[in-house]
């Protein structure tokens, strides 16, 4: 009963390093989904910039390649094909949409006006110091939702181990418990009764 209740201490305190972690984890989150939201706009923008600066129609079409990816797009043209049962890789959707993949898009957008002379716009906000700045930004904040989640994934994992371990966790300690006390007060006593009903659920085997 003893090593039963130290378990159970443990657990409530592990659960709590968990809420703990997972608050600045969904406030950060919900910093970053502000923060990227003017980006898919902005890179319209800059597109719109190319077209009618002067460049050239490669530099163009590498810019609205760019920012297509950016968009979430799929490049015109290209059918959705399996190979073997599977996307074929070719022409798979150039979305890759994860935060960090639009970031880095984003930089190759900014490093392709950089080498464009021609682009110059006179709105500040599309100026390659202000994107550049931005994109440092959706950068840092990256890092910063990696870092934070760390912490509340080590938190998940501690809480795992008190509660799953096998014959030590806290969900095999009590089912050993409650078997212990049918076994000793007898399958319809009141004692065991008490405790019959409470369920300890295990995660499923992947």
């Amino acid at each position: 009963m003893t090593e039963l209740n130290t378990k159970k201490t443990t657990a409530e305190s592990d659960l709590e390093l968990v809420k703990d972690t997972e608050i600045p984890l969904n406030k950060i989150r919900g910093e970053r989904i502000a923060l990227f939201e003017p980006l898919k706009r902005l890179s319209t923008r800059v597109i719109g910039v190319f077209q009618s600066c002067g460049a050239t129609k490669e530099t163009i079409e590498k810019a609205i390649a760019i920012n297509r990816k950016i968009q979430g797009k799929r490049a015109p043209g290209l059918p959705k094909t399996k190979i073997d049962g599977k996307d074929n890789p070719d022409t798979i959707s150039t979305s890759q949409q994860s935060y960090d993949r639009q970031a880095d898009f984003f930089l190759e957008l900014i490093k392709l006006a950089d080498s464009e002379a021609k682009y110059n716009p006179s709105e500040t906000e599309l100026t390659t110091a202000n994107m550049k700045f931005y994109q440092q930004q959706l950068f840092i904040i990256n890092q910063t939702v990696k870092d934070i989640y760390i912490s509340y994934s080590n938190a998940i994992i501690a809480l795992d181990k008190t509660l799953y371990t096998p014959e030590t966790g806290l969900a095999d300690l009590a089912y050993t418990t409650k078997n212990y006390i049918k076994s000793a007060f007898g399958a319809s006593s009141p004692q065991y009764k008490q405790v019959s009903g409470i369920k300890f659920t295990r995660p499923r085997k992947k």
